[in-house]
């Protein structure tokens, strides 16, 4: 379990994207548009336990999958946007995303390539 002082998003990926971040090749996570992530990203900020904080308040931690031994990161976040995606890192062209830039990598947990 990675701990941090900061509140922290907790977002699941699969192992394509868990290692294109880990490498340093994907820089934004993307979300789609829909009403789960519509109350976790309103009015351009992130919801953590029914708190609203700002993105660069907030760091992240990416799972891969679901196991309780699971590999984690945790990434400072930069900033929430919404906007188009790259293809290379999994958007589809031309459609809007939630954005989530991700700053420095703090800590791995369980995890070697």
């Amino acid at each position: 379990m990675i701990n941090t002082s900061k509140p922290t998003l907790h977002l699941v990926l699969t192992a394509e994207w868990f290692e294109m971040i880990y490498k340093g090749i994907k820089t934004v996570d993307y979300r789609e548009i829909k009403q789960y992530y519509g109350k976790l990203f309103a009015c351009g900020q992130i919801k953590i336990g029914g708190i609203y904080y700002e993105a660069d308040q907030v760091d992240i931690c990416f799972h891969l999958g679901y196991a309780i031994d699971r590999p984690t990161m945790l990434f400072a976040c930069e900033g929430l946007s919404i906007g188009v995606g790259n293809p290379d890192w999994g958007a589809v062209p031309n459609v809007p995303y939630y954005r989530l830039d991700l700053g420095k990598r703090l800590v791995v947990s369980n995890y070697r390539m």
